[in-house]
């Protein structure tokens, strides 16, 4: 190692492999010290590729000599030949400095306080809610942690000059193929987390006591003002540190550990469980990724924490803060019930911890498991354990091997016989060798409410776009017209006739479906999405009723793309649990967001038009889908101009903005709490009926006309907020109608004005 190099000093590197996690994370501390980066990589996409160019770090595709010019040092990766990759043979023949980024992550590490965080599973996890807990406690972390994004961080990688520390993940793989020493041997760490020990990469360790060998290596450099922290579930931890003369505190669910945990609840992702210290008080924790490793993983970060003196409250905000890592147990899509996860988890023992937690937090789901095993050395290594792995899923796809650049395709193993070992413990496994396959099987077995899950550490995150496109094919069943269908249950007001024709449609593609059904018979339709704020005749609606609940939410690089049939208050959450804010002001609103995009919904300043950036429509005079621009619409007070044009919203685009989830949490809780004291929430109404006069309140003017808590037939004004008109106790359209027009008559005498519906009458009256 080159330890005469002074980044201090460096103005402009080059990075062989750039688009490695670790690589990544490197890249950016690097240019967080004003050194100009420049770099290489294949041309394929990785999941690093939007994190290098939101930083604005571009790269060349493909290795060559011309890729880099005048540079003062070269970093490579282990991938892509490491020292005998072109550039870097190039690099030495000029005398240019070369390290690898083992080398030089230990380099960077060794001018602040290191914290290394080691074992096979659980280091990228615990780093990052190490970052999150630092900078919850305001200490300005650098850090560098091997994946291709973290939710509640700027970056995976980041050097600060004011902080001390330095939170690397500690990786036991070699530097490079030509360098055998482990990576984490070139980091010096004065503390250290160690989540488990197993047998792992057997292209570098003959066995697990040589496994252990470089463990126990590694946790000596601890000083004895150190500490390493142990966890203690794993057999192999718990016979390494009685090896050790270091500094040591452990913790698991065992009751040998130290710091002891229990798992109160998790579901649907969440959990809450308490550490039980051997002396002192238990302390609560809760979690926004779920499984029983995550919370190994925070108590880990825990201890830590404490060990640098960060007290608990702020540590336990961190760890709420902490939202998950890209490609660990990520939630990559929700399409009508079906739920789309992705996790890097490649070892036998990764895979049964992550398909257990998956069990456990989705008890109502049928779990799809479609794994791509990770290099040929380690499949046939591990064969035993990866076929008893899989236990805790419904239903297994086997892929091909994803062969490392390193290796040679072995010929005695390879997913098919994987799949074959599985059967013994899973019959449910099937061998569908690459996405084409795998994509036809999924098409026809998925099911609503099923949960599906990639695993694995080679390319299967670039299948997920074709997945999910088959997923959809899937659902694209034909619409189902029915006749005279009671429609009151699809309204908040509870009423309303029949239809005489009606579809509900769960896709974007149905709805548009729906809407030329009726062109084509030539009847009119309505298009209606959670039923507020409309008023339907007794006597029905003439033509096709199509309820809209097309719900699918995805990302559209920096936007948010929702369908017209999801409800506000999925968005309300969303926005709550990706810590992005704009949508918190709509907590309680209830409806859909199509809906409240057409009516210019709001609460007091804050309407529904200031986030909105395009809509997709479907135009009824051109009768095709187009885009609507920002511009291009005119919205006022609870007014769109979809009220009176030809176009039906079928998708809208939101422009959010990184938030403080504790800030947007608070505002929620604000906004629902006075909706609750000042809003009828929990009885049967359209919403407010009737739109403010200028400078005015609709409700406080018919209260004054002595209307509240007035009744026609089953109809009342509520007791609560005067434009309210409530469905007590099974009321008829024409109840309702006859109570708005004496509202709307003694208002005028009383004040000389007009009150005007906000409610849409829908139907024959």
């Amino acid at each position: 190692m080159n330890n005469k190099i002074d980044f201090n000093n460096i103005k402009k590197i080059h990075m062989t492999g750039i688009k490695g996690v670790g690589m990544t994370a490197l890249a950016l501390c690097f240019k967080d010290m004003g050194i100009e980066i420049s770099g290489s990589d294949i041309e394929e996409y990785f999941v690093t590729d939007e994190t290098l160019k939101k930083a604005g770090i571009s790269w060349h595709k493909g290795f060559k000599e011309s890729n880099f010019k005048l540079v003062d040092l070269l970093v490579f990766t282990a991938a892509h030949g490491g020292e005998e990759n072109p550039e870097v043979m190039a690099a030495k023949k000029m005398n240019i400095p070369v390290m690898s980024h083992a080398q030089a992550l230990g380099l960077l590490m060794d001018s602040k306080i290191g914290i290394s965080v080691c074992g096979v599973g659980g280091k990228t996890t615990t780093s990052a809610m190490l970052v999150s807990i630092f900078k919850a406690a305001k200490l300005n972390p650098s850090f560098a942690v091997g994946a291709g994004g973290i939710s509640n961080l700027e970056a995976s990688g980041k050097y600060d000059f004011q902080g001390q520390h330095f939170i690397a993940e500690a990786d036991e793989y070699f530097s490079s193929p030509q360098d055998k020493r482990p990576r984490f041997d070139y980091q010096n760490p004065k503390a250290m987390v160690m989540t488990n020990i197993a047998y792992d990469h057997p292209d570098v360790y003959k066995d697990i006591f040589e496994t252990l060998k470089a463990f126990k290596n590694f946790a000596k450099k601890i000083p004895p003002n150190g500490l390493l922290v142990a966890g203690v579930d794993s057999p192999e931890v718990k016979k390494l540190i009685k090896t050790l003369n270091v500094p040591v505190q452990t913790f698991g669910m065992t009751k040998e550990a130290f710091w002891q945990i229990k798992l109160l609840w998790q579901k649907q992702g969440k959990s809450e469980f308490l550490i039980k210290p051997k002396k002192g008080k238990p302390v609560k924790i809760s979690l926004s990724v779920p499984g029983e490793f995550n919370l190994k993983n925070a108590v880990g970060a825990f201890i830590m924490a404490k060990f640098f003196n960060i007290d608990e409250k702020t540590i336990i905000k961190g760890l709420k803060n902490f939202k998950g890592t890209k490609r660990r147990f990520e939630l990559i899509k929700k399409i009508n019930g079906i739920l789309f996860f992705d996790d890097y988890a490649h070892h036998p023992c990764q895979l049964q911890a992550t398909l257990k937690a998956v069990k456990a937090n989705f008890k109502d789901k049928r779990i799809i498991a479609i794994f791509q095993p990770h290099t040929y050395s380690r499949t046939k290594a591990l064969l035993k354990d990866f076929a008893k792995a899989f236990n805790s899923a419904d239903l297994v796809i086997i892929t091909d091997i994803y062969a490392s650049a390193r290796e040679q395709i072995d010929p005695n193993v390879s997913g098919e016989i994987l799949a074959e070992r599985i059967k013994k413990y899973n019959p449910n496994v099937f061998y569908k060798k690459s996405f084409p396959e795998a994509g036809e099987f999924l098409k026809s077995n998925v099911k609503d409410n099923d949960l599906i899950i990639t695993l694995g550490a080679g390319d299967i995150f670039n299948w997920h776009k074709n997945l999910l496109g088959n997923i959809r094919k899937s659902k694209e069943k034909d619409i189902k017209i029915k006749k005279n269908k009671p429609l009151a249950s699809f309204t908040s007001f509870n009423i309303g006739g029949k239809a005489e024709y009606f579809t509900l449609v769960k896709t974007k593609s149905q709805l548009v479906k729906a809407i030329k059904w009726a062109l084509q018979k030539k009847i009119k339709f309505e298009v209606i999405g959670g039923g507020t704020n409309v008023l339907i005749s007794d006597l029905g609606i003439k033509g096709l009723v199509i309820i809209n609940r097309a719900q699918t939410i995805d990302k559209d690089n920096d936007l948010l793309g929702v369908e017209s049939g999801a409800f506000t208050s999925q968005l309300v959450s969303y926005g709550l649990e990706n810590s992005l804010s704009g949508f918190e002001y709509f907590a309680g609103l209830p409806g859909t967001i199509g809906g409240a995009v057409f009516n210019n919904s709001h609460f007091k300043d804050k309407y529904m038009a200031d986030l909105i950036q395009k809509v997709e429509v479907y135009n009824l005079k051109q009768k095709k889908v187009k885009t609507l621009k920002r511009k291009e619409i005119k919205f006022s007070y609870d007014y769109s101009t979809f009220q009176k044009s030809k176009d039906i919203i079928l998708k809208l685009f939101f422009k959010l903005k990184k938030g403080n989830r504790f800030k947007i949490e608070k505002i929620v809780k604000e906004t629902i709490k006075y909706r609750n004291k000042y809003h009828p929430m929990n009885e049967k109404s359209a919403g407010c009926f009737f739109k403010n006069p200028p400078s005015n309140s609709a409700g406080f003017l018919i209260e004054k006309a002595g209307f509240k808590g007035m009744t026609v037939g089953g109809a009342q004004v509520s007791q609560k907020h005067a434009s309210f008109i409530l469905n007590k106790s099974n009321a008829k359209a024409k109840d309702v109608l006859k109570l708005v027009s004496l509202i709307q008559k003694k208002v005028k005498e009383k004040f000389s004005l007009r009150l005007e519906q906000e409610v849409f009458l829908k139907g024959e009256f």
